[in-house]
């Protein structure tokens, strides 16, 4: 008890200091986000008795550096500082800070998967580069970018759409039916999607966990927004409908398209803008916003027990709601504190480890230093503890840039290299609409991999060999009364729940109106293995402990690779239809 009551009243000291008077006045011109990293024990549990000095003295003390804080997270050692480099400075000479370091945005959604626009620019096709133009240069896009009033009056629409289950090659690589005709869909597990926004109104989402999900970006609602993402290349399509629609996509009874575990109690967490860029600092701390407006003792108390109930090890704090720029960790918090069973992540990106300079190419000072990385896996290993400590079971997808980590050894993949997460690269056919009955297990150009401990399974999330082969050449494909023709490279990637009513992206690139579409990428195929581990979980009728399911999801593969374990395919591409045999 004595554990709660302490975490409840550090929490209130937390909430008080939004409003408390004398706080430090910044000066406008200098001051930016900072992250002081704080010590924790040799067990990542607790602050040690320095940091917790120091904890107590910034929580009440702040004027004395310079710096105001907007959020203490004392779980994983993390308080986010407002004020210029020397309050900075100043934070980082007291004891127990390991580390004070910039909270940087940054893009966690491959802004050219698998090489689409590159492919177009050198064969002579359009490209639609937002920097081509100040001003929408299509009708289309005028109408996708449209206000909020004119996309609720498009949501009204009724798109008659076709049953695209004979193009979901993604399940018949995996064996998904097999599951489904077993009456295994996922009935019990709930699973957390993290990602940009979602369509809330798309048929194949409408059965989403509404109490649960929520949008942790300040400025932008859970639903998508093609205005907000101004991709004049990618329209309307949105990156989070796409992952959570396969993992998760309702059963339309031969409508559209159905996901590996349709019957998944499915939580959407919005962790990113829709442009596809976010901050670590978010992404670890989003459960803080379900107390963000609590005062009361009794309350706060009830909060507190309620996680350590789940977590007794875990000291606990809630601090009201903010967002500027650190974004990745704030979903997995919130994830755990609902009570996930899995998490499914979408996102990443490459680092180097030696620190990089500013890329001239992009609008933010992207320069870090090496111990930002340092100190970057120190905060995101300690919150994949406490999932791990919470028996939740992470999925994450490799990154899509083509490394060799068995060279390349001064890079790091978020989150795949982190501990404690499960990392999934792609596998596709090629020219699938030209020969149904092609392999399914090709390995994927655009994924990473090598290293350690970084892939772990393969799932179906398409190649790019047509893309970059012959991307103007076009292929038929006979769907019911319908007959569709676009390039043949779509084919090859995975069809989910992507557009908006008006499908102004699907028009341009299918040249018909749908919902549906293709994306390639590692993104596609993490959903896919979060989507057996849900499986599991239903099946087994309450939560598997993350090394039990990593067992079992071992079980559930196909080693397509060399014997055993190799630096391509991890332990083997998933297989859903192998858990109807599992032993649980």
């Amino acid at each position: 008890m004595r554990k709660r009551v302490a975490a409840a009243a550090l929490a209130l000291v937390v909430v008080a200091l939004f409003s408390a008077p004398g706080a430090a006045a910044l000066d406008s011109s200098t001051e930016q986000e900072w992250i002081a990293v704080l010590e924790m024990d040799t067990h990542d549990r607790h602050l040690s008795a320095a940091a917790l000095n120091t904890h107590t003295a910034l929580m009440t003390a702040n004027i004395a550096t310079g710096a105001a804080v907007i959020r203490s997270v004392p779980e994983i050692g993390m308080v986010v500082l407002v004020g210029s480099p020397e309050s900075a400075s100043s934070v980082q000479q007291m004891q127990g800070v390991e580390s004070v370091i910039p909270s940087l945005t940054r893009r966690f959604l491959p802004e050219d998967p698998a090489g689409i626009r590159a492919s177009r620019e050198l064969h002579g096709m359009p490209v639609y580069d937002d920097a081509q133009t100040d001003e929408p240069d299509t009708q289309e896009h005028e109408q996708s970018a449209g206000d909020d009033a004119n996309r609720e009056l498009a949501a009204k629409k009724k798109l008659k759409e076709p049953n695209y289950r004979p193009l979901q090659w993604s399940r018949t690589a995996i064996k998904a039916t097999r599951a489904a005709k077993a009456g295994i869909k996922g009935k019990g597990a709930r699973v957390a999607v993290l990602d940009t926004g979602f369509y809330l109104d798309h048929p194949a989402l409408k059965h989403y966990n509404k109490k649960l999900s929520k949008s942790m970006v300040k400025g932008e609602k859970l639903q998508f927004s093609a205005k907000a993402a101004n991709d004049r290349f990618f329209l309307d399509a949105s990156h989070g409908t796409h992952t959570a629609s396969i993992l998760g996509g309702a059963d339309l009874k031969g409508v559209g398209t159905v996901g590996v575990a349709p019957e998944a109690d499915l939580v959407l967490i919005k962790v990113l803008y829709d442009s596809g860029r976010g901050s670590d600092r978010e992404l670890i701390e989003v459960r803080h916003q379900l107390v963000a407006t609590v005062v009361d003792y009794a309350q706060v108390t009830s909060d507190v027990e309620a996680t350590a109930r789940r977590s007794a090890d875990s000291s606990c704090a809630f601090a009201a709601q903010t967002y500027e720029i650190e974004a990745a960790m704030l979903g997995i918090l919130y994830a755990i504190d609902v009570g996930v069973d899995v998490m499914s992540m979408s996102l990443s990106f490459v680092a180097d480890r030696r620190g990089a300079k500013d890329d001239p190419n992009t609008p933010q000072d992207d320069s870090y230093s090496a111990s930002y990385i340092k100190q970057l896996i120190k905060l995101y290993t300690r919150v994949f503890k406490i999932a791990y400590n919470n028996d939740v079971t992470v999925v994450v997808s490799i990154d899509n840039d083509g490394h060799n980590y068995t060279k390349q050894t001064k890079l790091y993949s978020f989150h795949a290299a982190l501990p404690h997460t499960i990392g999934v690269t792609a596998t596709g056919p090629v020219y699938f609409a030209k020969n149904q009955k092609t392999s399914l297990d090709k390995p994927s150009g655009y994924s990473s991999f090598g290293g350690r401990d970084v892939i772990d399974f393969a799932a179906p999330g398409g190649t790019e060999t047509a893309l970059h082969k012959k991307p103007k050449e076009r292929c038929k494909y006979k769907l019911g009364k319908r007959t569709l023709e676009m390039p043949c490279a779509y084919y090859d990637w995975v069809i989910g729940a992507i557009g908006s009513a008006d499908a102004t992206f699907a028009k341009r690139e299918y040249g018909f109106a749908t919902r549906y579409g293709w994306f390639p990428g590692n993104s596609m195929a993490t959903p896919h293995v979060a989507g057996v581990a849900a499986l599991i979980t239903g099946k087994k009728g309450k939560r598997v402990p993350p090394d039990q399911m990593f067992k079992y999801l071992k079980q559930c593969s196909d080693d397509i690779g060399a014997k055993g374990k190799d630096q391509r395919f991890g332990y083997g591409r998933i297989n859903a239809g192998k858990v109807v045999d599992l032993k649980v």
